[in-house]
C-alpha cells in the first residue's frame, strides 16, 4: 500500500531543517567565524524535525522519536566535544574561506537530516507495524548505536595520539 503524505508535513519538515541550517550558517559565519557548531546544529535539527513528526497516540512514533533524540544527542555531543578538543573540523579546511561553499555545506546538512529521517517520518504516520517488527527495529537501532559509539571512541583515541598523525585507523 502506498502512503499518502500531506504536502503540509513536507513543508514543515523541510522548512524547519533548512531554517535551522540558515540560522547556524549565520551564527557560524558572522558571529563565531568558525564551524564549531556545525554538528551541534545538525543534531538539534534531527531532534526538532523528529519531534514535529511525533504522534503521542502512536507507540511506534513515540519509540522512533525517542531513539532519534537519544542518537542525535550522543552524536552531537561527541562531535561538539571533538571539535572543541581538536580546535577545528578538517572537513571545512578547503571551504571555510568561501561563504558560498560554506552555505552549501549547511544546506546539504539540512537535506541529510530530512533524508536520514525519512524512515522515522514515515513510521510516525503509519502505526501498522507488528510487534516483532518494532522489536527488530529497536534491536537493530541498539546494535547500530553501540557500533557507532565504539567506533567513534576508538577513532578519537587513535587520532589523539601524536604518533598516529596522518595514519588511518585499522
Amino acid at each position: 500500500m502506498f502512503l499518502t503524505w500531506p504536502r503540509d508535513e513536507w513543508v514543515v519538515y523541510l522548512s524547519t531543517s533548512f531554517g535551522i541550517q540558515i540560522l547556524g550558517f549565520i551564527l557560524s559565519t558572522f558571529v563565531l567565524h568558525s564551524e564549531v557548531c556545525f554538528d551541534l546544529f545538525g543534531s538539534i535539527t534531527f531532534c526538532l524535525v523528529a519531534l514535529e513528526s511525533y504522534d503521542s497516540s502512536s507507540l511506534v512514533s513515540q519509540i522512533a522519536t525517542l531513539l532519534v533524540i537519544i542518537w542525535a544527542c550522543r552524536l552531537g555531543s561527541f562531535l561538539f566535544f571533538r571539535v572543541l578538543k581538536t580546535g577545528g573540523d578538517s572537513r571545512f579546511e578547503s571551504i571555510r574561506s568561501s561563504r558560498v561553499a560554506f552555505f552549501v555545506a549547511w544546506m546539504m546538512q539540512g537535506v541529510w537530516v530530512v533524508v536520514t529521517l525519512l524512515p522515522v517520518l514515515i513510521v510516525s504516520m503509519n502505526d501498522a507495524l507488528r510487534l516483532w517488527q518494532l522489536i527488530l527495529g529497536i534491536f537493530l537501532w541498539g546494535c547500530g548505536f553501540i557500533l557507532e559509539s565504539v567506533a567513534d571512541a576508538q577513532k578519537f583515541a587513535f587520532k589523539s595520539r601524536p604518533e598516529n598523525a596522518g595514519k588511518i585507523i585499522r
